[in-house]
Formats: C-alpha cells, structure tokens, sequence
C-alpha cells in the first residue's frame, strides 16, 4: 500500500501534465519510478492521456513502465499495443495486443489492434481470426469492418472485403477511412468509375486527404480522362506510399504559368525507369516551344537522353544544377503544358542511338538467321508491384516456339533462371554484354519483335518504335488503360492482358500460338492477339 506522500505525489504529476506542464510531470514520474514510488493507476492515466491526444511516442514508455508494475491489465498491453500501431512498430504491437487477449479473450479492442498489426506485417492468414473475432464482438463497429476488410482484400476475397466497406460507409457516412477504403476496393473489382467516385467523397470530407487524391487522379488516368488526373497526379508528392523525391532548385517550378519560349529549363526524372523513358518524350515538345531544355536523368538513361534532337545538356543526379530559368519535375510536364499540348505526344521514334554505338550490335546480330526477338520476362523484383507484372520463367519459356531466334534483354537473373535457360539454346542471354540503355536501345532497333512485360524495356521498345508486345496484369497500371489492344503512348505497341487476375495461361498460350503461326515481322501490326 502507498504512503499519503507517494499518492500526493502521484497525484500532482497528474494535474501538472494536464495543466500543461507536460515537462515537469514527467520529471514528477521519473523520480517516482526511479524511487519506487510510482503508482500503476497514474502512469496508466498519463499514458492513455498522452495516446488519446496522438502523442504516442512519448505515451509508449510510461504505460511500459506501468505494465512493469501491472502485467494483468489488459487495457494497458492495448494501449501499448495502439501506440506500437501508430509508431509504426508492428512486430512490438501484434505482441502487446497478444498479450491483451491471453488475458481477455472478449476484448474488441484487443482482437482489433492483433489483426490490424500482423495485417501491416503481411502476416494475413494469423490476422484472420483476430479480425473476425473482433467484428464479432463489435459488428457494427465501422473500424472492425474496415479492419476486417482490410485483411481479406489482402487475400485476394475482394467482393467480401467491398460488402464491408459498403457497410462501413452506410454506418458512418462521415468517415473518411470508409469511403477511401471503398475507393480502393471498387478499383481492384475494376469499377474504377465508382472508385473515383468513392475517393471524391472522401476527399469532399477531407480536403487534405493525400492518398485519396493520388488514388482518384490514377484511376482518371486509367480511365483516359487525362483533363481530371493530371491536376491531381500532384498530390504525389504528398502521399505516403507514392513519395518521390521531392527536389530543391534554385529557381522556380514551372505548371504552365507563363510561357516558356525564349525561357531555359531543367527537367528531372522522379520515379522509375520505365517513368523517365515515359515522359522523357516532352522534352521534344519544350524545344518545340522554343525552350532551352536541360535534362537530369538517371544515370543509366544519361547517355540515352543526350541523343534526343535539341536537348541542349543531360547530367546525372548530384551534379550541381545548371542556372535555369525553371525547373519541372518531368511527370508534371503533361499539365504543364496542358494549354499548348493537351494531347499525348505519339510521335515515336523520340529516342535514337548514334552510329557508333549502333555498329557493335548490328554486327554482333548479324548472324541471326530467323525472327530476331527479344525478351524481358521480369522487371526489378524490389518493385511493390513486381509479383503482379512479373512472370515465371518456366511459363514464359513454354511460351516461346522454336523456330525465332531469341534474345534476353534483362540484366538480371532470379534465382534458377540460369539453369532453365540452359535449357534453350535457341535463347541468347545478352544481359551480361549490356553496359547501359544505350546498349539495350541498340539491341532493340535490331530486333524485329520485342515481348516484355510491364517494366522499362517496354517502355524503351515503345519509345523507338519497335514492334512490341506488353504483357499486362489483370490490375494494370494505369499506363496502359483498360481494355484496349493498342497504346496511346506508343502506336507501335500491342497490349495482350491477363483475362483473370494473376493469371498468365491464356495470354501465354496466345502468344505461342502466334509465334508459331508467325506473321510480317517488321510490321507492327502482327502481334494482335
């Protein structure tokens, strides 16, 4: 039992930190713990009064110290474990919300937080049965459905997970979370017209809702209304999962506001590879304009870019930025210049490759005799996206005929692959001979087809104008649009999609059987499924 000074004390730290003086109630506790004074009820209320007002990092250590002295409180591990959340500390949260449950199994709250942090961890199927205990314990609760439908929409039980958040957002019309979390899943079910307008509501009740933007400007973009997702494509910069680099320039960034003829700018990559060979385009369309262009690219595309016609200057990122009039980030560049080119530059080839670069790869193909094709079966696999748009080598190689000859364009291998292609000599891996794009470029103009799933050599083929097949997932990117076979960026490209999601069989096996079937090899239209 506590002394009357200790409870004065405990007492007083209390109303010190809910007077504000958040500095000398924390000094106040640090001695009660250091002297064995302290009292679990008060570090418990501090704690919960520092969590309840988003004040997490500082509110963690004091309920660890009141868990010290009181490990049978369940509601102390939960809110320990609500903290860890917030902190983005998952592996600590689903361990501390463990903990709440062992010792009250019918705790809403508890089973909760379990399910919401091993669905950060990607650990869905433990998730499942804490998920679902919750909503059983509180199945009107609208965080409980959303929790719940964030762990099925995971896996991969889309139309279950979207009852959810229909439900939620009829049980909390006010709730932003319902509506994005509807947006979201609207958009996997391919109702992208639906989803932008779930995201419209969301952001109708927070204006600064980041993700909600980005995620209604992709589906406008997917969707081809370019007018609408350009404006909101900015919100990038803000969202969490999107975050590019945001740059520092001495000088201005230019969206259009004045016009840019006698001007000089710096236009600089922002995301991937296949992003910069992308959008790359527009620097053609400033010099149009009559701007000085400067270029910061990549260093793999530095030498790519440097051949574009009237690009004055390219540099490698880190070098110090030449003094320019503006600068533009070069996926803003189609709302920058929505006044004088609405439209989507088509005009390809807009990449080249000088002579003496092209030489060494015309003669190194030479010798091939048949259809020269080249492959990428797989894009960077650190990519978020890389387990939808990547397909195994064994079924790409069952997807290949004899009779063409082959080249692989990828300079990088996953494990195994080495040895499957061992098994295909009619299959020429150059990634090792490849030093940069201009290398890989050069290979293409020599080709007379390119196959290549979402990833950078698409995007390269297409820029010069080579016939080329896409291999598109289901859930494609936005890039791509829906449903058609040809591209609005590149005329020379044909889209063949997955028919069901994650599932490659059909366009597999349609691209065998026109590869068996054959065709004029150098005219772009042949690949049409």
């Amino acid at each position: 039992m506590q002394d009357a000074e200790s409870v004065r004390l405990n007492r007083l730290g209390l109303e010190l930190a809910q007077a504000g003086q958040e500095q000398e109630a924390e000094q106040l506790f640090g001695l009660l713990v250091e002297t064995g004074m302290a009292d679990f009820e008060t570090l418990k209320s501090y704690a919960i009064q520092l969590a309840s007002t988003g004040r997490c990092a500082k509110a963690e250590p004091w309920m660890r110290h009141a868990i010290a002295l009181n490990g049978a409180d369940p509601v102390s591990h939960n809110v320990l474990s609500f903290c860890l959340i917030e902190l983005e500390k998952y592996e600590g949260a689903a361990e501390a919300a463990r903990q709440a449950v062992l010792l009250a199994p019918h705790y809403p709250e508890a089973q909760s937080n379990l399910g919401l942090a091993l669905n950060r961890l990607g650990r869905n199927i433990e998730a499942l049965p804490a998920s679902e205990a919750a909503l059983r314990l509180q199945p009107d609760d609208p965080a409980n459905l959303l929790n719940h439908g964030n762990v099925l929409r995971d896996l991969g039980r889309t139309d279950e997970a979207l009852a959810l958040a229909e439900r939620a957002c009829a049980l909390a019309p006010k709730m932003v979370q319902a509506h994005y979390n509807l947006g979201n899943l609207l958009s996997d079910a391919g109702r992208h017209a639906d989803a932008v307008a779930a995201f419209g509501r969301a952001v109708d009740l927070d204006a600064n809702h980041s993700s909600a933007h980005w995620n209604r400007a992709l589906c406008n973009l997917l969707l081809g209304d370019f007018q609408a997702g350009w404006p909101e494509y900015e919100w990038r910069w803000k969202d969490p999962v999107a975050r590019p680099v945001v740059r520092h320039f001495d000088c201005p960034l230019w969206l259009g506001q004045s016009d840019i003829a006698g001007k000089s700018i710096l236009i600089h990559c922002e995301q991937g590879l296949g992003d910069a060979l992308q959008f790359i385009r527009y620097a053609s369309v400033l010099v149009e304009l009559g701007a000085t262009v400067h270029v910061e690219a990549f260093a793999p595309l530095a030498t790519l870019f440097a051949a574009i016609p009237g690009v004055a200057a390219v540099q490698p990122p880190g070098q110090r930025a030449p003094a320019v009039d503006f600068h533009c980030p070069l996926m803003s560049l189609p709302l920058a210049l929505r006044a004088a080119n609405p439209h989507i530059p088509q005009r390809t080839p807009y990449l080249f490759v000088e002579a003496e670069r092209q030489r060494p790869w015309r003669d190194r193909l030479a010798a091939f005799r048949g259809r020269k094709i080249g492959l990428a079966y797989a894009g960077s696999a650190t990519h978020r996206n890389d387990h939808n748009r990547s397909i195994a080598l064994a079924a790409f190689l069952a997807a290949l005929p004899p009779g063409p000859d082959y080249v692989l364009l990828q300079t990088e291998l996953r494990d195994g692959d080495a040895d499957l292609l061992r098994t295909r000599p009619d299959i020429t891996p150059l990634g090792g001979e490849i030093r940069d794009f201009v290398d890989t470029a050069a290979i293409c103009l020599e080709l007379d087809l390119v196959i290549s799933v979402d990833t950078s050599v698409a995007h390269l083929a297409g820029a010069l104008g080579r016939p080329l097949i896409v291999l598109v997932p289901y859930d494609p990117d936005w890039r791509w649009g829906l449903g058609a076979e040809t591209s609005a960026w590149y005329p020379s490209a044909k889209i063949w999609r997955q028919r069901a999601r994650g599932d490659w069989t059909t366009a597999l096996q349609d691209l065998h059987a026109r590869l068996e079937r054959g065709g004029p090899p150098t005219s772009p239209a042949w690949p049409a499924p």
